[in-house]
């Protein structure tokens, strides 16, 4: 336990956390400072975490988000496009709640918000994975989710194999 200046607050180093846990499927594959590159063997996914911080004995996900100043200061929430990386998170640490910290680039101001991973939510994901593991054995390409944001697509490797075979199908 780390109580400094009273406060009952510790950053967990995330393979410390993961051996700890007994997080058999996971596997660190790198770090840079903060923070770490992490593979899950069973849902072949690989994501890069800022941290874990135990505060008051609990424990929540860390992850920092830089932004512009407009951003910035129209934010009042987490931004829904980070909700799939919180559950993706949430589902390989076993943990519910994930401290977004945003920093406006400008300014170097902060804003923090907790969001709460449900079960539904590690389910959705669960199910997701698995439709795109399955296509990936059987060498198709999956369906386009429904819930997918555009802005998603335009980040994707295979935007262009999806507008080449008119992807157009949905999730059900």
């Amino acid at each position: 336990m780390h109580d400094v200046l009273g406060i009952d607050c510790e950053y967990i180093d995330i393979e410390a956390f993961i051996n700890q846990r007994n997080l058999t499927d996971l596997e660190v594959k790198s770090k840079s400072g903060m923070e770490t590159k992490v593979y899950n063997k069973k849902y072949n996914m690989s994501f890069m975490t800022d941290g874990i911080i135990r505060y008051k004995g609990k424990y929540y996900i860390l992850e920092f988000k830089t932004e512009t100043a407009d951003k910035f200061y129209n934010r009042t929430y987490v931004d829904e496009s980070h909700y799939n990386q919180a559950t993706c998170y949430s589902l390989n640490f076993g943990l519910d709640d994930v401290l977004f910290i945003y920093e406006n680039r400008n300014t170097l101001d902060l804003k923090s918000y907790i969001f709460n991973v449900s079960e539904e939510m590690r389910i959705n994901l669960i199910d997701k994975i698995t439709v795109v593991l399955v296509s990936a054995e059987s060498k198709r390409i999956p369906p386009k989710p429904i819930d997918v944001l555009k802005k998603t697509c335009s980040y994707c490797a295979y935007r262009n194999k999806c507008e080449q075979i008119g992807q157009g199908a949905k999730y059900e």
